[in-house]
Formats: structure tokens, C-alpha cells, sequence
């Protein structure tokens, strides 16, 4: 048959989408979970039973990516090829979410009739029964069929066992991590080795899927699951959005290095400062979320002392709002009331600074409004879950998101 690469860059790019959505679908699958248990998760079923989670995505990824390799090694595929077909990939992967998010609006809208979908404006989870704010209808009500779309119906559907939210989230890794090495793959084909500015771009964005898909487990406690429902955001935004957009600050560094384009590069001064913006954003957000996910875990009676060690060895001792052991703050959470969201933000500039004067701009403005639009909806959600104990929490903590600055 006729080897890939000589497929027009059309097809190529559909077959490297469509192709890497499959074949990750299957392996989640099939890829039994760590343990070879699932998982309980935060958020319920309509039943109030907690959902189960396969949390896999690590080997997932990791069977992929050497499935890719050695058919680079084969020779049936260049190493840079999916570089070279990004905007027909890209493509694909626009439709891909497109289709998928209709597919899950007719399904919400058919459950609705037959009265499965939850229309509380919080989902139900293992923290107990929701407020009444939490348990109203109102918020869902108000919207109109096109906002339904777009947020979706259903908070985690679930297909032939597969919870799609969560397969949304691994695609998109997936798909960013073979993009991201597909572009240095056509670097290394101009240079003898990477430039200094890719290497500040590659390492901490390579970083960003492992350690997400390292820590699974503690994602399937956030925000995402247990507020927000699965449509075009969700659908869309991971078969498209994430791993075609999140690299945009590659491209322009494609051709930056330490010999032919030696003056496009950055020196490695600019690039351990790059590095070091995107893990002290790194160690904010993840620093922040394992210590509430600590929280979490522990029986609340004999919490209280114990402190959570940050990296198994700096201890944070945990403190609440009085009254409300559920809440935070000491710690991360005594710094801001959303201080992870400031931790994306320093990772989304970091990462935007190595291509800063082609692409940059885009990358950090994307997280400032996400994060800031995030935060009014979280603390409305808080507010509603809590009542006076997040009034009182605001009184101890009373920055948003930057400490000493909003």
C-alpha cells in the first residue's frame, strides 16, 4: 500500500486525529487501572452512588506514544509528520468536538424528558446532601437551547462504561503530547540539538500531560467534575482547543537555535527564567490542590493536627473555618481563595514567553479571562454550598486570586 506520508497532508492530518482518538479510546479500555481496582470519585450518580473512575491515563499515553515510536522507527511514518499536518489534524479535531458535542446534546435532551438529568447547579457528591441553593433549579432553567449545548446537559455522562468527561480530558493530552513532540521532531531536523527557547517550551508543556495524567486520581476532585456539565466546553474544547491551541507558542520556535538561527534563540539565562516562572506557577496549583485533596481523604475527627507534608517534606499545618471543617484555610488556601488559578496563569505566561513577540499574547490572555470568569462562578458556587462560613472564610482570606493584589 501507499506509505502514510505520502498520503496528501489532508488525510494525514484526519488519520493522526482520528487514528490517536481511537486507539486511545480502545486502550483506556482495555488498560487495566493502577491496582487493577477502579477508582471512587467525588461526584455521584443520580442514585448517590459515588462514580468509579479507571484512571489509566498515564499508561495510556505512555502505550501510545511507544506505539508512535516505533512506527517512526518502521519507517511507516515521519517523526514530524503530524507537525506537517497540523492544521488538517486540527481540523479533524474541530469537527470531531463539533459532532460529539451534538451527539450529547440530543442524548441530554432525551434524557430530560424522561427525567434522568440532574438540573441541580451543583452535581451530587460524597461531601453529603446539597443546599438548597446547590439543589435549585433555576440556573439550569434559566438557559436557553443553544447555552445547553454549550454546557451541556449532563454533568458525567457515561458511554458503554466510558465516562466521557474524563476520555475527553485524556485525548486531549494525548493528542497535545504527540503534537509537541511532532513539532520538535521538525526542529531537530533544522538543528543538531534543541534550541534553547524550545527546550523552554517542551519541558515544562511535557510536563504538564505527565503530571496531570500522574495525578488523575486528584482531578476527578475538581472543579470540572462536580460543576461543571459535558457539552461544547467540554467536548470541543479538549478534541480541539487543548491540543491544538495550548502549543500554539511552538511554532514560531521551530526554527530558533544555537547555530543557523542562533540569533532567534533565547540565551539560557531567558530560558532557566522561563522554567522557573512555569514551576513556581506549577508548585502553586498543584501544591494547592494535593493539600485540599489531603483534606479530603482524611477521616475529619482526626484531621485537624496532622499536617500535609508539600513534595513528602514541607509541612503546611491544616487549619479550618470554625465550624467548618470542610473548609480551608491555612496554607495555600490562606494565601488566596483561589490561588491554583493564579498558579495556571504564571504556567500560561511561562509558556507563552519563549514565542513571546509571534504567538505569546494569546496564551496568558486566555487564562486570565478563563480563570477570572472561573472564580466568580466558584465563589458564587461556595457561597451557596457554605453560606455564612464562606462569608466568613472571604473575612480571613480576602484576595481572590492574587495575594495582596485582588
Amino acid at each position: 500500500g501507499t506509505p502514510v506520508t505520502t498520503a496528501c497532508p489532508e488525510m494525514r492530518g484526519w488519520a493522526w486525529t482520528g487514528g490517536t482518538y481511537a486507539l486511545t479510546i480502545v486502550l483506556h479500555m482495555v488498560i487495566p487501572p493502577p491496582g487493577g481496582t477502579t477508582s471512587l470519585g467525588y461526584a455521584c450518580d443520580n442514585s448517590r452512588q459515588p462514580l468509579l473512575y479507571r484512571n489509566n491515563g498515564l499508561r495510556v499515553a505512555v502505550v501510545v506514544v511507544v506505539l508512535v515510536l516505533a512506527a517512526v522507527q518502521a519507517g511507516m511514518v515521519s517523526a514530524a509528520d503530524l507537525a506537517r499536518c497540523y492544521w488538517p489534524a486540527a481540523r479533524c479535531g474541530f469537527f470531531l468536538g463539533l459532532f460529539s458535542s451534538l451527539l450529547l446534546f440530543l442524548r441530554g435532551k432525551r434524557h430530560l424528558r424522561t427525567g434522568l438529568v440532574d438540573r441541580g447547579s451543583s452535581c451530587l457528591t460524597t461531601a453529603g446532601p446539597r443546599t438548597a441553593a446547590s439543589s435549585s433549579s433555576k440556573e439550569f432553567e434559566a438557559r436557553s437551547p443553544l447555552e445547553h449545548f454549550y454546557c451541556g446537559y449532563e454533568w458525567n455522562p457515561r458511554v458503554l462504561a466510558v465516562d466521557v468527561k474524563m476520555v475527553n480530558y485524556l485525548l486531549g493530552a494525548v493528542m497535545l503530547c504527540l503534537v509537541v513532540l511532532s513539532a520538535l521532531a521538525q526542529h531537530l531536523e533544522l538543528e543538531k540539538s534543541p534550541s534553547y527557547a524550545m527546550l523552554a517550551f517542551v519541558v515544562p508543556m511535557l510536563w504538564f500531560v505527565g503530571e496531570y495524567l500522574w495525578f488523575e486520581d486528584v482531578h476527578v476532585f475538581t472543579y470540572d467534575i462536580f460543576r461543571e456539565r459535558t457539552g461544547f466546553k467540554m467536548c470541543w474544547g479538549c478534541l480541539f482547543f487543548y491540543p491544538f491551541f495550548y502549543p500554539i507558542g511552538i511554532w514560531p520556535l521551530i526554527r530558533t537555535g544555537q547555530e543557523e538561527h542562533q540569533e532567534d534563540d533565547i540565551s539560557a539565562a531567558a530560558a532557566g527564567g522561563c522554567l522557573a516562572v512555569y514551576f513556581m506557577g506549577w508548585l502553586l496549583t498543584r501544591g494547592a490542590n494535593l493539600q485540599k485533596h489531603d483534606w479530603r481523604m482524611r477521616p475529619l475527627k482526626s484531621a485537624e493536627n496532622r499536617p500535609f507534608y508539600l513534595l513528602g517534606f514541607v509541612p503546611i499545618h491544616q487549619r479550618t473555618v470554625a465550624g467548618c471543617p470542610r473548609l480551608l484555610c491555612s496554607g495555600f488556601w490562606g494565601m488566596s481563595r483561589h490561588i491554583n488559578y493564579l498558579g495556571e496563569i504564571l504556567q500560561g505566561l511561562s509558556l507563552a514567553l519563549p514565542g513571546f513577540l509571534a504567538t505569546g499574547i494569546p496564551i496568558p490572555l486566555y487564562y486570565v479571562l478563563l480563570f477570572v470568569g472561573r472564580q466568580l462562578d466558584d465563589d458564587k458556587a461556595c457561597a451557596e454550598k457554605y453560606g455564612k462560613h464562606w462569608a466568613d472564610y472571604c473575612s480571613l482570606v480576602p484576595y481572590r486570586i492574587v495575594p495582596f493584589v485582588w
